[in-house]
Formats: C-alpha cells, structure tokens, sequence
C-alpha cells in the first residue's frame, strides 16, 4: 500500500553518507596489462551494461590506480559525452578515472542512485565545468541529497526495482519477438520458387511475375501549395506513413487537403501499393505500404507513387513480402544519388515478385499479423509501465 509521506526528509551531504573513490588506466604501451577474460574493465561508457568489451589483467590492476568495484555499488559518470550519467553496478570489475564509485553507509545503494539519476540533468547543469562537461569527485561528494528512514527507502527501492525489472522483460520480450520476425521474414519468402521454410501441405513451386506485369503505377499530388493544405474535405497518406507502415491499417484523419471540383487527382483505394520516390539513405528508398483501409476520398503525397494491382494479393504477404531481404536487396542495387537517394519507377517495376497461391500467402500473413499484434502489444505495456515508474519517480523524491 502506498501512503503519503508524514515523515520530514532530511537533507545531506553526498559525501558524509558515503565512500567514494575514483580508478585509473593501465599504461596503453604495455600489452600484459591488458587481458581477454580477466578482469572487466568498467568505462564510463559502460556502466550501465552487464558486460564490458575492455578487460586488465591483475598485473594492470597492481600497476595501475584502477580500483576494483563490486556488483550493486553506484557508478557515475564524471566527464566525457556521459557525464552526469549513474547506475548500480551490474558486474564486478575495476573502474578507470572517468568512474566514481559510490558506496552508502546504509547499503541502500539503489535509494542512492535513484535520486542522483533522478535529478542527473540538474547537478550536470549546476556543476558543469570545462569544454567536456567534466564533473569531480569533490563537486559530487558536495551534492545535497534527501534521506529518510531505512524502511522507507528500502521500499521506495523495492517498488522501483519491480518495476524496473518488468519493464526489462517487456524489453527481453519485444527484442526476441523482432528477432523471431527478422527470422521468418528471411525464411518464408522465396527469393525465386522455393522458400526455405514451408506451411505443411505446400509444395507447388512459386510464380514469378514482374511488377509492371500485374498492375499500373499513379503519381501523388500535383500542382499543391502551402494554402491547399491543412483544410478542405479530402484526406491524404504522408510519406512518413508509407515510411512506417508494412500495412496501413489507420489514416491520420487530420491531414487534409483541398481537392477542387473537378480537380483530376489520383485517389487512393483499399489493396493499392504506395511506394516512396526518394530517401536519405539507400536503405530506405522505395519502401512501400498496402493500403488496408477503406476511406473516401483519400489521396497520396507528391513524395510517393501508388501501384494497382489487378491480381488478387493477401495484404500482409505482399506488405511484409516487399520489405523482407528477398526483395530490398534488389531494390537498393537501383537506388541513385548522392546526398539524396532516387529510384526509377520504370526500373522498379521490372523487379520479380515470387507469388505462392492466395491460400499460402493467407498463412503467411496470420504469422505476421499475430506478431504485429504482439509487438504492439509489449511496446504499449512497456510504455505504459515506464510512465508509472516516471511518475512514481517524480512524486517520490523531492
């Protein structure tokens, strides 16, 4: 149960409440220092991470101001691009001289780390110094800090532990859940007429059939300016929705434009494939969407050309279908340019699809469409549960 405060907080010196100190390098000409599995080697850079990419040896420790820290004490960052940044310490290790390491009297060394993290962005603005943004050990041993009894913080710390360690999962759970989708987007699409992974009972070998083959091609909107947007009854499909979206499955509905009567533009309608014209990066050139909505009057930015198809296609196949390795592999050998990408709609066209009959692609679509459902899923839990930490963070502590 969670109750108001009746208690004062009182307010002390970092330093008094705490040990401190910083470490060292080891001399960078001298090899033996340095090991591959012995001892991790905490940066700043890597304090909060459970493994370091750097690690001494026992030699370099002895040889060196290096100080070795354990598992849950604090770790901040003094100067360098992270300064100001802090956590408890997820590994034992040693520390160089861009490191304090912190260590409360009480032990109640999380408490600690959540009220300096908590106001990070003020000490750093308060106590700055240098052209690096370089903090000192004395500067933070200064800091003013809030403390209660030991029970109150060893509760505040376990709610936000919690928290914290349901958000991780949620990370675990989306990270995994990407690499699952990563995984079937190499293996069910066939690059020509075989997929490397198969529904059971499918064994028919996949068409082939070009772009243009199947379909035309229509431009955006012509001939707008800045006053013929913003207003009017029509809406129309931005290029960071075609950017962001396999399959578009909502309209923006406050992105309207002024179509005239009898104005000749091209509407865009539900199944049509919209692809983008340009990119700042090759990577991103011609990504495209499949409108799976139904709404009158919907148009298409000039960024953008739409495709047609007088085929039958299952959505989330031929969305997933155009972004999976198979197909944006060829699709970056046309891109063009320099500091901005461009692709030719006539070679774009030219490129093969592989097409399995409708039923196969109906259970190629389930697959994505559930971890879809999922991701989306996870992100908005994961979202939702780091407001309730933000909150109970900034309601917590003075």
């Amino acid at each position: 149960m969670l109750l108001l405060a009746t208690k004062v907080w009182e307010q002390r010196k970092l330093g008094t409440i705490t040990d401190t100190y910083s470490g060292g390098t080891p001399q960078v000409s001298v090899k033996d220092y340095y090991s591959n599995n012995e001892i991790p080697f905490i940066r700043s850079s890597d304090i909060h991470k459970n493994k370091t990419e750097l690690y001494i040896s026992s030699k370099g420790l002895e040889n060196s101001s290096a100080k070795l820290v354990s598992k849950g004490h604090i770790l901040y960052a003094l100067y360098g691009a992270t300064s100001g940044e802090v956590d408890v310490s997820k590994i034992d290790g040693a520390i160089n001289q861009a490191v304090l390491c912190i260590n409360a009297h009480n032990d109640l060394n999380y408490f600690l780390m959540l009220f300096l993290s908590k106001n990070k962005d003020k000490i750093v603005r308060k106590y700055i110094q240098g052209g690096q943004g370089n903090l000192s050990a004395s500067i933070i041993k200064k800091i003013k800090v809030f403390t209660t009894s030991k029970l109150e913080e060893t509760k505040i710390s376990n709610l936000v532990k919690i928290l914290s360690d349901i958000i991780a999962l949620y990370e675990r759970k989306l990270k995994l859940l990407s690499q699952v989708k990563k995984y079937f987007l190499d293996s069910l699409f066939a690059e020509k007429e075989y997929p490397n992974l198969r529904f059971k009972g499918f064994t028919d070998a996949w068409e082939q059939r070009q772009l243009g083959e199947i379909g035309t091609t229509y431009s955006g909107l012509s001939g707008k300016n800045k006053s013929d947007f913003e207003k009017g009854n029509s809406i129309f499909v931005t290029f960071l929705e075609v950017l962001n979206n396999p399959v578009l499955k909502n309209i923006d509905l406050t992105n309207k434009v002024e179509i005239k009567e009898n104005e000749r533009q091209n509407k865009v309608k539900r199944n049509d494939i919209l692809f983008n014209t340009s990119s700042e990066t090759p990577e991103e050139v011609a990504t495209s969407t499949v409108v799976d909505v139904n709404q009158d009057n919907l148009y298409l930015n000039s960024f953008c050309f739409g495709f047609r198809p007088n085929v039958q296609f299952s959505n989330y196949y031929i969305g997933y279908y155009l972004r999976s390795n198979h197909f944006r592999n060829r699709v970056f050998c046309l891109a063009q340019g320099i500091s901005r990408y461009n692709i030719s709609k006539k070679s774009l066209i030219k490129l093969k699809l592989s097409l399995p009959k409708l039923e196969e692609q109906d259970k190629i679509s389930r697959i994505f469409n559930q971890i879809e459902l999922l991701l989306t899923l996870y992100e908005n839990k994961q979202h939702h549960l780091t407001e309730i930490k933000k909150t109970l963070l900034n309601t917590m502590f003075i």
